[in-house]
């Protein structure tokens, strides 16, 4: 019995002991297992697992492998000024985020900078006033004239048909005359630069006649005709279109009544002198302007000269005369404006002495003969201007 039991106690040491062997086998195995597990590299890890899994088929683009670590850094450097760099995209060769990637990018609209608009200074003046366009031979015009106003203009060429009529009232029968007809009217004015030029202006009757007898109605031709010419002096207020302007003239004015030289009951008339001229323009759109006109004759010579007769209405005449007109213009262009003009001329002349011949009429010879000759003008004409 004793033996029994001794031999039951060597076989549960022995198994005691092939129990600890089998739990320090397995400590150190889980050891060695857990040393290797914190040594193993995450990425290396899952695939590891990935082919625990029983999924032959590895898809390597799901798994990105990790940069070295930087072991040692650099002292920081002070930047230098470079180019941007663009970053490289990654490119991403799976199906399913390829798809999700492009229908990600087709919803996504650009962004598209707001650049503010700021006008230049040249843009600014141009709208502000235009710049003139064309240039002439004289100096151009200061900025802001607008390219197609008549100061520009070099010449101003006006024809202007109309009506007339003149009355010369008097005592003495040779002075004293009524006659009208159409007539024409033709001016040229040349600008030598906006402010300065010069003029020329021709008046004539057409198919006038003058009552030519004292005892019968017998009529004769007569021609009534009116030179001007000098120099101008313009004058505008501003740069604007619809500025008024005012130009003063210094002219040399010649009044003629002209009759067949073999007349034997009238004398050709002539009146001549200067005439300081004064024209206000004064529009009242781009388009319209009231013209206001008048001239101041303050010293006349006045000479009778012989046709069939030879007739003196006395000694060192005296004369003078006014005018003044006002009318309007429609400025279609820069050269072109259509206008109306009604001008009144008054003459006065006063002679010292006796008249050479008896008056036909009453029969006597009258002394200190005056005339006084009223001439007014309606016409409507047409300027071209370049």
């Amino acid at each position: 019995m004793r033996k029994k039991s001794e031999m039951g106690i060597v076989k549960t040491s022995r198994n005691c002991f092939a129990v600890l062997k089998i739990i320090g086998a397995f400590c150190v195995l889980c050891s060695i297992s857990t040393v290797a597990q914190a040594q193993i590299d995450p990425a290396t890890s899952l695939l590891i697992q990935s082919s625990d899994s029983g999924n032959g088929n590895l898809d390597s683009s799901r798994y990105v492998t990790r940069p070295a670590p930087v072991l040692m850094r650099e002292k920081p450097q002070t930047p230098k000024a470079a180019p941007a760099k663009v970053a490289t995209p990654v490119q991403v060769t799976h199906p399913k985020y390829v798809s999700t990637i492009s229908t990600v990018a087709q919803k996504v609209k650009p962004i598209k900078e707001k650049t503010s608009k700021v006008p230049t200074t040249s843009t600014t003046a141009a709208n502000a006033a235009p710049t003139p366009t064309e240039y002439r031979w004289y100096e151009p015009l200061p900025p802001g004239i607008y390219p197609k106003d008549e100061r520009y203009n070099i010449a101003d060429i006006s024809i202007a048909p109309g009506v007339f009529y003149a009355s010369a009232a008097s005592a003495y029968w040779y002075r004293r005359y009524f006659t009208s007809s159409p007539s024409v009217d033709a001016n040229i004015d040349l600008w030598f630069n906006p402010s300065f030029g010069l003029k020329f202006n021709y008046f004539t009757s057409l198919g006038a006649s003058i009552h030519d007898s004292p005892t019968s109605d017998q009529s004769a031709p007569a021609t009534t005709q009116i030179y001007n010419g000098g120099v101008n002096f313009r004058k505008y207020f501003s740069p604007s279109r619809r500025s008024p302007s005012v130009t003063f003239s210094l002219a040399y004015n010649q009044y003629n009544l002209n009759v067949p030289s073999a007349d034997k009951n009238r004398i050709d008339l002539n009146t001549s002198g200067p005439d300081f001229g004064f024209l206000l323009k004064y529009p009242t759109s781009v388009s319209q302007a009231w013209l206001l006109s008048s001239d101041i004759m303050p010293s006349l010579t006045e000479s009778e000269h012989t046709t069939g007769i030879s007739v003196s209405s006395g000694d060192s005449p005296s004369a003078y005369a006014v005018k003044i007109g006002f009318g309007k213009e429609f400025m279609l262009s820069r050269g072109e404006q259509v206008f109306w003009k009604l001008s009144e001329r008054y003459d006065k002349v006063i002679y010292l002495g006796t008249a050479s011949q008896a008056d036909p009429a009453s029969g006597g010879t009258p002394s200190g003969v005056d005339v006084s000759t009223s001439t007014t003008i309606f016409e409507v004409g047409i300027t071209w201007g370049d």
